[in-house]
């Protein structure tokens, strides 16, 4: 949907109730997301299928009875990553809380902004700026 596809909201009380409704929805929204979370907790503290548990169990030397569908399906992925899967691998990272951050925020301070270097790469070459940027340097007049 494109902002030449919204309609004006035309009175204070139509701008309520789509407010109102809008409310509505995130609520219920939030209620579902909930509701699924809860269900794959669930399902991922099971007891693992004994076929599956003993291979993990035996693997990793921990009872056949402690395992869960959790330790079984983090098994699984830890098995793709080790054969080469970059998205298992991604998975248990992120799993694991090293997830790289979504958002990279950089900031800087102007007031110590260095004009004289700014002006002494404004005189190189795009030669000169290529090779600096590879991490060759040519010491010219430094």
């Amino acid at each position: 949907m494109s902002k030449k596809d919204l309609k004006p909201i035309r009175s204070e009380h139509e701008a309520k109730e789509k407010g109102r409704n809008g409310g509505i929805k995130s609520g219920e929204t939030r209620r579902l997301k909930r509701d699924y979370r809860q269900k794959v907790r669930w399902l991922l503290e099971l007891k693992a299928p004994p076929s599956k548990a003993a291979k993990v169990a035996e693997k990793l030397g921990i009872p056949e009875g402690d395992i869960d569908n959790a330790d079984v399906e983090i098994f699984a992925q830890h098995q793709k990553a080790l054969s080469g899967s970059t998205r298992a691998a991604e998975f248990l990272r992120d799993s694991a809380g090293f997830a790289p951050p979504k958002n990279l925020n950089i900031s800087g301070d102007m007031n110590n902004y260095n004009y004289e270097m700014d002006e002494k790469l404004r005189q190189l070459s795009v030669d000169e700026l290529r090779a600096l940027a590879n991490g060759k340097t040519n010491r010219r007049g430094a």
